[in-house]
């Protein structure tokens, strides 16, 4: 009977051990920024903007966070170049989505909100 208690004790353990390291929540934010990391001309290439450009109607879509299908959140600078990205080259969603790490179905559903919010500013 001891040995059954000494079971319960390891799950009680097991447990509050498990709840003390949890894991924080993955971010997106850093998982691929490509304002620094590309230059003017390499930006230009894919996206069809200047880095000047794209920052600016970032800042006038005021796009709110998105979550991918993993529950993390996706800024707004992701969302715009995900959509920017697929208009200016006309690729597949998967083979973005494969790009940027996020999946077709994110990349379908992100690229709605940067859309619409660009076709609300010509209005």
């Amino acid at each position: 009977m001891d040995a059954l208690l000494d079971f319960e004790h390891f799950d009680l353990l097991d447990a509050a051990e498990a709840e003390r390291i949890r894991l924080p929540r993955r971010i997106v934010k850093d998982r691929l920024d490509v304002f620094p990391s590309l230059t003017e001309e390499e930006f230009t290439s894919r996206f069809r903007l200047s880095k000047h450009s794209a920052k600016t109607l970032l800042d006038d879509l005021k796009l709110p966070e998105a979550n991918d299908t993993r529950g993390c959140p996706v800024p707004p600078h992701l969302q715009l170049l995900i959509t920017l990205r697929w208009m200016a080259t006309g690729e597949l969603q998967l083979s973005i989505g494969d790009t940027f790490d996020v999946s077709q179905q994110f990349v379908s559903s992100c690229s709605s909100r940067p859309v619409r919010a660009i076709a609300a500013l010509t209005q």
